[in-house]
Order: structure tokens, then sequence, then C-alpha cells
């Protein structure tokens, strides 16, 4: 799992740690959320190739509220829908 880690075990386990609840933990995996985010804001075909060899990454949901998109994205991956500030992109297999 690169993202959505709060309904992992790992999250659930760490259930009030530091007064906050399993869903509010921070990723237990923080080397996966960084190359989360560098596809999303400073994309690469190498960076894009890892997520979906090393991770099996299908998908990459892009959310503008959260930071700003590369204009470079569009170019690497397949915007499959756009809505709002929402973005949803198709790695290639």
């Amino acid at each position: 799992m690169i993202e959505g880690w709060a309904y992992t075990q790992q999250a659930m386990a760490s259930q009030g740690v530091g007064g906050r609840r399993y869903s509010e933990q921070p990723s237990p995996w923080p080397d996966r959320v960084d190359l989360t985010n560098e596809a999303i804001a400073a994309p690469t075909p190498a960076v894009l190739r890892r997520l979906r060899t090393q991770y099996d990454v299908r998908w990459l949901y892009a959310d503008l509220r959260d930071g700003p998109e590369s204009p470079q994205l569009v170019r690497l991956a397949h915007l499959r829908h756009s809505e709002g500030r929402v973005r949803i992109y198709e790695l290639a297999g």
C-alpha cells in the first residue's frame, strides 16, 4: 500500500500513540509517501516506472487541495478522470 495506510494493521496497532487515533497516525512507510508525492509534483518516467514495477501501482490520485501537480504528469500518465481539483491517472503497464 502506497497511500491510504490509515486502515492497515500497522496503523491500527498504533492506536493512541501520541494521543492520536489510528486513522490520524503518520504513514509507517514515509519513503513510499515521498515517492508518491514525487510522482505527482515532479514526475519522471523512472519514478512512475518504479511505482508500477516495485509497488504494482496502477493509479495515481492527485488532489490539488493537497499541493501542486506537475504539468509533466499528464504527459507521462493517462488522465482517466478529472472533477474539480481531483485528477486520477492510470500508469502504463
